[in-house]
């Protein structure tokens, strides 16, 4: 097994989010953030052991799916058709 050095987990603790900071740069509460990994719809997450993490990657995936030009827009992920 690899040993971690200190650049290496410098990196994986950039990485990878609390789900506290999570919630802050959404601007939502973490009782928001935790109800949208109870019903689904928010970004994907890590659950290691009793921890809750997020990887910036995954969130920054999330939110561009999330993008809207307007407010009548279904998103990136349904067509014109309502697909």
């Amino acid at each position: 097994m690899k040993n971690i050095g200190i650049s290496d987990q410098l990196t994986i603790d950039a990485a990878l989010l609390r789900p506290s900071v999570v919630a802050q740069r959404l601007s939502i509460t973490s009782q928001r953030l935790a109800r949208l990994r109870l019903e689904g719809g928010g970004p994907a997450f890590l659950k290691i052991g009793r921890s809750v993490l997020y990887a910036k990657t995954d969130l920054d995936a999330w939110l561009a799916k999330t993008r809207r030009v307007s407010t009548s827009d279904l998103g990136a992920h349904h067509d014109r058709a309502g697909n």
